[in-house]
């Protein structure tokens, strides 16, 4: 009979161990959450080379246009329902990580929102191989 009650007991003390866990952990991921973007946008694709075309598009603005600008390309503007191609300046750093910042006036406000991606240009550092060196064998 004892081993009935302390088994009770401890299923009981589980429960509330459980119980207690489930309270807090949504409250740990809720602070760990990424930040959420006033309104949807997209970056196509998001990593790539120098000179490259790169896709942008905000099927979340609901203004007649947005606009989007990086350090890579010349602002843009871009309709509403519509997505535009830029091309990336041939000169972008590889390896290098941009902000694409875009813009959508008075969407929840009188004021602009404005949200941003990264664009990662390929390539990175390549280490340079050694030249051969041409050895002459003894005659």
């Amino acid at each position: 009979m004892r081993a009935i009650r302390s088994t009770s007991a401890t299923l009981f003390a589980a429960g509330v161990a459980g119980a207690v866990l489930s309270l807090v952990a949504p409250a740990a991921t809720a602070q760990t959450s990424p930040p959420v973007a006033p309104f949807a946008f997209r970056v196509l694709p998001s990593t790539i080379t120098p000179g490259g075309q790169v896709t942008l598009s905000v099927p979340g603005c609901n203004a007649s246009f947005a606009t989007a600008s990086s350090g890579v390309f010349d602002a843009v503007s871009i309709p509403r329902g519509r997505s535009v191609t830029v091309t990336v300046d041939r000169d972008a750093r590889r390896g290098a990580v941009y902000s694409v910042t875009f813009t959508c006036p008075g969407e929840v406000s009188a004021q602009a929102q404005n949200s941003s991606a990264d664009l990662t240009i390929a390539g990175g550092c390549r280490a340079r191989s050694p030249r051969p060196r041409w050895h002459r064998s003894a005659p």
